[in-house]
Order: C-alpha cells, then structure tokens, then sequence
C-alpha cells in the first residue's frame, strides 16, 4: 500500500505541473478565435505568459516548485502532529520526550527551510530577463 501512495504520489507531482502547461497552449487558440473570450483575464494572462518562450518554462519551474512545496508543508504538518502525540503520551519518559522533541524541531525547521527555499526560488525566476 505504501509503494502504490508513493507511487500514485510521484506520478501526480511529475505530471501536474506539465498538465497546466498543455492546458494553457490549448486555450491559446480558443482566445484567438473568439472575440468576446478573448478580453477575459484568463486569456490575457495566458497570451502575456505566452509571448516568450522562457515563461513557459518558468511556470512549470514555479509549478514543480509549488507541488513540492505543498508535499513537504503536508508532510511537516504530520510529523508535528505525531511528534505532539508522542509527546503527550509520552507519560514522563525522558527519552520519549526527546524524541518527540527531535521532531517537532525538524519539523518546523523543514518547514522554515521550504519556505526560504521557495521565496528564493521565486525571486530568482521573477528576475531572470
């Protein structure tokens, strides 16, 4: 069961971040096509995406930045929420404590962590001309 999460769990991050990018080429001609659709923020934000070839990959960078990023913020979440039941039922046991203090740390540290990383991230691809 746990092969078949991961699994399921790799084939969803490597691929929802390419499924927006064919979505968005699939709209382009549909905004080219027709007038009225064509002044929707929608069409607009995807024709000013579009106008350079570097954006699209951006996006996708920011997508797979973004997939990651929720994965590892769920992923923190759990382990703060395990590390506190261990914690409380831990009934005094100094070395029960400590573990479940380890890893609350690495949790909120992981946390603290990706959020620098995607901030950076970010940054770097807003800037690149």
């Amino acid at each position: 069961m746990k092969r078949f999460l991961l699994t399921a769990l790799i084939i969803l991050g490597v691929s929802l971040p390419f499924g927006s990018a064919f979505a968005a080429t699939n709209i382009i001609p549909a905004c080219n096509n027709n007038p009225a659709v064509a002044s929707t923020s929608v069409c607009q934000d995807v024709q000013k995406q579009s106008s350079s070839s570097g954006n699209l990959i951006i996006g996708i960078i920011k997508d797979v930045i973004d997939v990651l990023s929720v994965l590892v913020g769920s992923a923190a979440v759990i382990i703060i929420i395990v590390s506190g039941i261990r914690f409380v039922l831990s009934g005094g046991d100094s070395n029960a404590v400590a573990s479940a203090k380890s890893g609350l740390i690495a949790a909120v540290i992981g946390i603290v962590v990706v959020a620098l990383a995607q901030t950076i991230v970010i940054f770097v691809l807003n800037n690149i001309k």
